[in-house]
């Protein structure tokens, strides 16, 4: 029915009405039939919307399953994901296990391979160290890496066999000459040739020039003393080089003269003298563009064979070997050579190498007899020999070259084996490294067949070249200074504040050094004088322009210091004291003392600490009490204060400049803290810090003045100084061993600890986590009472060497790593895989060059 007639049918109330009134009154037939329409069409929507209602009620219950049946699913699927997620984290968790475990165990093979390659080429063995640390990044594997960094390291240059080495003065040019026999059957030859390297960056070497030397098999080197003219002398003839430019080293002249090989400048360069048949010739080299023979020969022996020559530093004696002795010759006037009353005789086997050390006192000879001999020669006339021979290998010396400070002797012997002993004092001679293998080994540590080594030092001393497979030697960074001072007491030093000066104590001077290059240190040009008097302490005011020191004579005895700080009125002259000296550095180079300086202070060890602000100097008497000085004005110190007690052992001052930490003596009380807020009025603290029967002999504070550090006999403490009034342990001591310590540094941001003692080695701490202290490498060196410094950057530490040095060492990894890649270029490529546990080098590749 169309909608516009279906609007028109009755339903509803009208509906009803409509049919109550059909059934009382008679109606049509049309009227009925219309009724009949509504009737059905409402039924129709009675119909229509029963069966709408039936749809939603339908609808309705398959959403209601639908959404149960999706909720089961998702319980289902979150149940699984977590139990997937689960099994993936411990999968993840037993695969890292298992990463770590085999990074671990190749680790321990890595180092395993190390060690072993330590007797064959301790280059290669540091690269080793290398891929060990990154394998498994432990205290062990930093220990073994941070060692490797501080041993020699050699870089190889590439395609470079070579039988002489020598470095040019200004060390910037390297020369490496090789010789041999070649030719054919009924043809042969001698041929050799010399090649100039640019060495001025060591890490990157670059092959300069090479030019052919003919009809020699055995030659000899000689730079004159300005750089500029390159001396060649083999069997029969000697050559000159003009090596202003050494990528164009043109030949200034060649003569075929009587020379036999070795050869040596005059410091003045006038004048060359030349092992020749049947004895020594002079050439005159005024002009380096015409050298000619000066016509002055002189016979040293019967023996023909002069095996090495050498000018004294001063040019005034010409030292020659011959046969089992050394002849010295008395050149001050060259055109008439005379020999020296004396010979040095004590060799058992021809002598085969010498050299003068740069003051000219001491004359080192090697020869087949495998010894090397030291003589004293302040008395040129009336030489003596110093002490006994060194002691190094059974295979004869072919090479000797000192240090240009003169305190490293370098030698060298027939099996390649070369060694460098401290010379400090040639009375006390010592090894300074490991020996050093100039030329390749086998698997089994043994040197393969060679003619010798022969050694060069750079004119800074940093670098040592030898000859073989021709090796730059970068050695350890050390400056020297003596080990103990007349007293007894040891050296002892300090960083500036910036870390560009290293003060050094020796007897009766303080050194100062140059760390602008920390790893270059050069000495500044003058020292400070203490008057024959050994510096026991040292400090830096905060802004470096001004350096403290406590000196003391040889004899110290104890005196006890009055109320005003100063000693009483009847004690006696002659009773030792100790003074604290200041000296002006605001121009380093040029340091001028101060024109005061404290006297009377015990000559027991006393400390010597300067406050945040520069302003006081808190003086601290090992037994007598401690003082706070004024010293605004540096050149007028005024004392504020003195605490007369007589227990004092050690103190420290705390970065923030308001707590001195001071251990004392005492059955009740170890470590006593003072507010020095007010340095004209001290108060002390009402919390002290007390250990069960020991004895604190050395105190530091952390960098935020929150933690102080204690050390002892027994233990290694961290306390909490937030509130330092109220000190209080920290839950972990420092596991020592059982050993004391009686030294300590901390790093300037305090995350890093060093200690040291007579009983103990030199161990470093990491301190990140102040309450759960860790080692930080493994120790570093032996036991023995060392005086420790961090530089400011906390990336160097030096302590006192054995070897009558101050030693640098790096402590941190990524500096090691990249201090080996740079010493050892080369050395990998050289070795082929010997690394076998590593898939790549674990140092760049090197650019070619």
């Amino acid at each position: 029915m169309p909608r516009r007639e279906a609007a028109r049918l009755y339903s509803g109330s009208r509906l009803r009405q409509a049919r109550d009134h059909a059934e009382a009154h008679e109606v049509s037939r049309t009227a009925r039939a219309f009724l009949d329409a509504c009737d059905a069409a409402v039924e129709e929507t009675r119909r229509t919307h029963d069966a709408e209602r039936l749809r939603k009620h339908r609808n309705r219950r398959r959403w209601r399953i639908a959404t149960g049946v999706i909720g089961v699913l998702a319980v289902l699927a979150a149940t699984t994901t977590v139990v997937a997620v689960r099994f993936a984290v411990e999968s993840d968790r037993r695969g890292d296990r298992l990463r770590n475990e085999l990074d671990a165990a190749l680790s321990r093979e890595l180092s395993i391979e190390a060690e072993r390659l330590r007797g064959i080429d301790v280059s290669l063995a540091a690269q080793a160290d290398i891929a060990a640390y990154r394998k498994d990044p432990s205290p062990t594997t930093l220990g073994n890496l941070l060692d490797s960094a501080a041993r020699p390291l050699a870089a190889v240059l590439p395609d470079s066999p070579s039988n002489r080495v020598l470095f040019s003065p200004d060390r910037h040019t390297l020369a490496t000459a090789t010789f041999g026999r070649t030719g054919t059957s009924g043809d042969t030859t001698h041929d050799a040739s010399i090649t100039l390297w640019g060495v001025g960056d060591p890490e990157r070497p670059l092959r300069l020039a090479d030019f052919p030397i003919r009809g020699s098999t055995e030659i000899g080197l000689a730079f004159s003393p300005d750089g500029r003219t390159l001396a060649v002398a083999g069997k029969g003839f000697i050559e000159f080089r003009n090596t202003a430019d050494p990528h164009q080293p043109t030949l200034r002249a060649s003569n075929g003269s009587t020379a036999r090989g070795a050869l040596s400048f005059s410091p003045d360069g006038r004048s060359l003298a030349v092992t020749a048949n049947d004895g020594i010739d002079l050439w005159n080299t005024s002009n380096p563009d015409h050298p000619e023979p000066q016509g002055v020969h002189f016979k040293v022996s019967a023996d023909p064979s002069v095996s090495d020559i050498a000018f004294s530093p001063t040019g005034h004696t010409l030292a020659t070997t011959d046969g089992n002795s050394v002849r010295l010759w008395d050149t001050t006037v060259t055109e008439r050579p005379s020999p020296r009353p004396r010979t040095l005789d004590g060799h058992t086997a021809p002598i085969d190498t010498l050299a003068f050390s740069p003051d000219g006192h001491t004359i080192p000879t090697g020869g087949q007899d495998a010894a090397v001999r030291l003589w004293n020669l302040t008395d040129i006339d009336n030489p003596t020999p110093w002490r006994l021979p060194l002691a190094g290998g059974s295979a004869s010396v072919t090479s000797i070259a000192f240090s240009p400070d003169g305190h490293t002797l370098a030698t060298a012997d027939r099996d390649a084996t070369a060694r460098l002993w401290n010379i400090s004092d040639p009375d006390r001679t010592i090894p300074r490294t490991d020996p050093l293998f100039a030329h390749d080994r086998d698997q089994n540590g043994r040197g393969l067949p060679s003619t010798g080594a022969n050694l060069s030092f750079s004119a800074d001393g940093r670098i040592l070249a030898s000859s073989g497979p021709t090796r730059l030697w970068t050695l350890p960074t050390y400056v020297t200074a003596t080990r103990t001072g007349e007293d007894g007491n040891p050296a002892t030093f300090r960083y500036s504040p910036d870390g560009h000066t290293l003060a050094v104590a020796a007897r009766g001077e303080i050194r100062l050094w140059d760390f602008v290059r920390p790893g270059h240190p050069t000495p500044r040009t003058r020292t400070l004088a203490t008057d024959r008097e050994t510096a026991t302490a040292l400090s830096f005011s905060p802004d470096g322009r001004t350096l403290a020191a406590v000196t003391s004579d040889t004899n110290p005895r104890i005196i006890k210091l009055g109320p005003d700080g100063r000693p009483p009125a009847d004690s006696t002259d002659d009773e030792p004291t100790a003074t604290i000296r200041f000296w002006n550095l605001t121009d380093p180079d040029r340091p001028t003392p101060r024109p005061h300086a404290l006297t009377g202070f015990p000559a027991a060890r006393t400390t010597v600490l300067y406050s945040p602000d520069g302003r006081t100097l808190v003086a601290v008497g090992q037994g007598h009490g401690w003082q706070t000085w004024d010293v605004s004005d540096p050149d007028r110190p005024a004392l504020r204060t003195a605490i007369g007690t007589d227990t004092e052992l050690a103190a420290a001052l705390s970065p923030d400049g308001r707590t001195l930490a001071v251990s004392i003596f005492d059955p009740d009380t170890d470590v006593v803290l003072w507010d020095v807020t007010d340095p004209t009025r001290p108060k002390r603290r009402p919390g002290s810090i007390t250990l069960d029967s020991d004895v604190v002999s050395a105190v530091a504070f952390g960098a935020n003045s929150r933690t102080l550090v204690t050390a002892g006999s027994r233990s290694t403490r961290l306390w909490d100084t937030s509130d330092p009034d109220h000190p209080t342990p920290r839950p972990n001591s420092l596991d020592t061993n059982g050993d004391s310590v009686d030294s300590l540094s901390l790093t300037t941001d305090g995350d890093m600890l060093t200690t040291s003692g007579i009983s103990g080695p030199v161990r470093l701490w990491d301190l990140t986590d102040p309450d759960h202290p860790a080692p930080h490498t493994t120790p570093i060196a032996a036991s023995g009472y060392r005086p420790l410094d961090f530089s400011p950057d906390g990336h160097t530490l030096a302590f006192m060497e054995e070897t009558d040095a101050v030693s640098l060492r790096l402590v941190r990894a990524q500096d090691a790593i990249r201090h080996i890649c740079a010493a050892t270029t080369g050395s990998f490529e050289q070795a082929g895989q010997a690394l076998r546990h590593t898939l790549t080098p674990p140092c760049p590749t090197p650019p070619n060059g």
